[in-house]
């Protein structure tokens, strides 16, 4: 036992005379380990690569080893690494080798460059592999925000026909639209989120000559020029944002958002872009309705409706409601469905609360969210914030507490709405004159749960909200299933 301790110690004496923090001792108590810098470049960069050896191996002082850079585009290159105290590396013979790669006249894409993770055997071990990008249109959106190499989504902004030029309104535009008045890192779960996310902005943009205008109109010309700009950013796991300058129904389709958008009213659209990363990243479901989806849906067919719309809305035979046209003879004519909050309608304007009770009432005990109702507002489990305030207002959080509201909502007459007002309902600015105040408690948590299946882990708010759900008769309260 004292010679495993003595040893112990001598080994950490060695690690102290070649570290110069605690952090460098973590390190290199990792095991082997490869790096290149930066992770993306335009044509000429010069990619930096470093490998540390794994202290527990064996290790024979090795002048240099060769990694392997691959490109889907180009036969294998080989490149070797240096240990000798003269190719950037700060100590010959300390196990950490340094190379460098120069990207002049190379072909844009994704790169892997494969590190060997035993380089004494003749087996190469476990393979290390590392990304890096060469691209002279693919640029970070935020200074040494993104990490290629970790698990994360990535969202890439393209412009289509926008009157701005150069790179730097571009970017600036592009951080606007994530993280400005109403972005979507103003919002939860992206907010306390935010490392689970890449962020680039294609530096080029595109152009479309032949398209139809008009509110019924989807954006569908953009989608092949949109495709182009987002492969200059060539990453799997994607989302891109194309920007598209002109009128049209913005719109998600896949993992793709088309943003119909006017220089002028940049900011407006913000809430827009929030609300359309819901669709594209989360499968959100819109909770309004309107003329094109009139008709009540049935039992089956709402059993056949997709997890999304059965994780945002509740099926009620008993509600009915008021059809309304609002703008008649104008490209924004659409037919809303009017209920009130205690009481809905049928077609011939004849008041019918008892159904609507009842449908509430099943409501609070049967849907999928049932967790999670009385979170957003006051205490957990309760609903606590139906009342105004003295001064006429709702408490902060009103409109997005979970509860059973006898409105409408995704698209069908007859399905029950978790709040009064979220963004998938209500794209309005999120500010502090708006109404609308975020995603809701229920759609935050089918959107953390998509973040933990792309990137493995969630932080923040969804620490909060019982990814795995509660058992029926439990409640979510502090993030802890709990009797209620």
């Amino acid at each position: 036992m004292r010679l495993v301790t003595v040893a112990a110690i001598f080994y950490i004496f060695i690690l102290l005379s070649n570290a110069t923090s605690i952090q460098a001792i973590v390190e290199n108590m990792r095991g082997a380990s490869g790096s290149v810098t930066p992770e993306i470049g335009v044509d000429g960069t010069i990619f930096e690569f470093k490998y540390t050896a794994d202290p527990f191996q064996p290790r024979i002082p090795l002048r240099q080893i060769n990694i392997t850079i691959q490109n889907p585009a180009t036969s294998d290159e080989q490149l070797f690494l240096y240990d000798d105290g003269t190719h950037g590396d700060t100590r010959p013979y300390d196990g950490v080798y340094y190379g460098a790669w120069d990207s002049i006249g190379k072909p844009d894409g994704l790169y892997t460059a494969s590190f060997c993770s035993n380089y004494i055997t003749s087996r190469c071990g476990t393979k290390i592999n590392k990304k890096f990008i060469k691209s002279n249109q693919c640029k970070e959106l935020f200074y040494k925000h993104n990490d290629i190499n970790d698990r994360r989504v990535n969202v890439v902004v393209t412009f289509i026909n926008y009157e701005q030029t150069g790179f730097f309104n571009r970017a600036t535009l592009a951080r606007q639209l994530i993280e400005g008045t109403s972005g979507l890192l103003r919002v939860e779960p992206f907010k306390s989120n935010k490392n689970k996310f890449n962020f680039f902005v294609v530096d080029e943009n595109g152009a479309v000559s032949d398209y139809q205008t008009g509110e019924r109109q989807f954006g569908r010309e953009a989608l092949n020029e949109t495709a182009r700009l987002s492969a200059k950013c060539p990453l799997e796991n994607k989302i891109t944002n194309a920007v598209v300058n002109w009128d049209f129904r913005s719109n998600a389709r896949g993992p793709n958002i088309y943003l119909s958008i006017g220089n002028r009213y940049f900011d407006q659209y913000t809430a827009v872009n929030t609300h359309e990363f819901g669709h594209a990243f989360g499968g959100l479901a819109d909770e309004y309705t309107e003329d094109r989806s009139n008709l009540s849906v049935t039992r089956d067919e709402y059993d056949h409706l997709s997890t999304a719309i059965k994780n945002q809305c509740f099926f009620s035979p008993n509600v009915q409601c008021l059809m309304e046209t609002r703008n008649p003879g104008t490209n924004y004519n659409f037919s809303y469905l009017v209920c009130g909050e205690n009481c809905t309608y049928i077609t011939n304007g004849t008041a019918h609360c008892d159904a609507a009770n009842t449908a509430v009432a099943q409501c609070q005990e049967n849907p999928a969210w049932r967790d999670l109702i009385g979170k957003g507002c006051g205490r957990d489990g309760v609903v606590d914030c139906l009342n105004q305030t003295p001064n006429g207002r709702y408490p902060a959080g009103y409109y997005l507490e979970e509860r059973c509201v006898s409105k409408p909502g995704c698209y069908y007459p007859n399905l029950i709405r978790h709040d009064v007002q979220n963004i998938m309902y209500n794209y309005d600015r999120i500010d502090s004159t708006s109404l609308v105040e975020g995603f809701g408690p229920i759609n935050e948590r089918t959107l953390c749960r998509k973040i933990k299946e792309k990137t493995g882990s969630t932080s923040g708010i969804c620490n909060n909200l019982c990814l795995a759900g509660c058992t029926n008769g439990q409640k979510c309260i502090s993030g802890r299933c709990q009797n209620g």
